[in-house]
C-alpha cells in the first residue's frame, strides 16, 4: 500500500471511531489505527492524518501524549460530522 492510500485509509478509520462515539468525546491511540506497530511510516501516517483532520476543522481534541500516540477528549466538529 502507497504513503497515500495508508493515510487517505488512516482517515477514513480516525472519523469511523470518533462518529462510533459520537456526541461522546474519544480517546484515539495509535494502535487503535495502525496495522504494524514499530512501523516507521504507518506512525507517521497517522500522526499525518490527525494533523490534517484537526488543521483542517474536521476534528477538535483536548491534548495529545506520548509523542502524538495518544490523542484525547476527540470530538467531531460540524464539519467533520458532515462528511463522516
Amino acid at each position: 500500500m502507497n504513503a497515500m492510500n495508508t493515510f487517505n485509509n488512516y482517515e477514513i478509520k480516525i472519523l469511523g471511531l470518533v462518529r462510533a462515539q459520537y456526541p461522546r468525546a474519544s480517546e484515539i491511540m495509535l494502535t487503535d489505527v495502525i496495522e504494524h506497530i514499530g512501523d516507521e511510516g504507518q506512525y507517521k501516517a497517522f500522526i499525518d492524518a490527525m494533523d490534517f483532520l484537526l488543521k483542517e476543522g474536521f476534528l477538535d481534541y483536548q491534548h495529545s501524549m506520548f509523542g502524538k500516540q495518544l490523542y484525547s477528549a476527540v470530538t467531531l466538529t460540524q464539519k467533520g460530522l458532515s462528511i463522516s
